[in-house]
């Protein structure tokens, strides 16, 4: 998404460079208010006042687990298959809004052992999967970014297909949105998403034979 993203600011923009700062929503968002950046994508719901969004991507939650667990071999998970295990998720920290919505609606959907960790690092996330028989919330590792810590021998990742989807958009500031430019970008960005935003699931990614 990223990098689409990129790419149809490049093409709608082509006389300005496009900086990249990678970081976490928490992050991003305050150097959007600050004017620090232009745009960024963070997770969505962004809940601030000065800001607006749209949505790019839909992702599927998935779950990591131990490769000896007795779910490993299952294709696909729904919430009640997990309701009596311990699940794990990142601090709220990393996207504040996002999570929290995240976390009510997985609590929602009947999980009732859903423990939100004291911190926001996927690798010490993975670490508590391997070594307390825990199960994790994630994306597939196969989407990239920070999810791939959990493309390891040890573990295994099964598709959610019953739970919440985790949202990302793009968030600028409002009073920023006549300034030719950004005006110009934003164009082309909804333009690029006029269909609506990518449905991202494992459904959705091919595997090379």
């Amino acid at each position: 998404m990223l990098d689409r993203v990129a790419d149809a600011v490049e093409k709608a923009c082509p006389e300005r460079p496009v900086d990249l700062t990678l970081g976490v929503s928490a992050e991003l968002l305050p150097a959007v208010e600050r004017r620090d950046l232009d745009l960024a994508l963070v997770g969505l719901p962004a809940r601030r006042r000065d800001l607006n969004t749209f949505p790019v991507a839909s992702v599927q939650l998935s779950v990591a687990m131990r490769r000896d667990d007795p779910l490993a071999t299952t294709g696909r998970l729904h919430v009640e298959d997990i309701n009596d295990r311990i699940v794990v998720m990142l601090s709220s920290d990393a996207a504040p809004a996002s999570l929290d919505r995240l976390r009510s609606e997985l609590v929602a959907a009947g999980l009732h052992n859903l423990r939100q960790l004291d911190h926001r690092d996927t690798a010490k996330t993975a670490t508590h999967v391997r070594r307390e028989h825990t199960l994790a919330v994630t994306i597939s590792p196969r989407f990239g970014g920070l999810a791939a810590l959990y493309d390891d021998p040890q573990l295994v990742v099964i598709p959610l297909v019953d739970g919440p989807r985790q949202m990302f958009g793009l968030a600028w500031r409002s009073d920023r949105e006549a300034e030719p430019a950004l005006q110009g970008i934003l164009g082309a960005l909804r333009n690029e998403w006029a269909d609506g935003p990518t449905d991202l699931s494992e459904s959705s990614l091919t595997t090379e034979e």
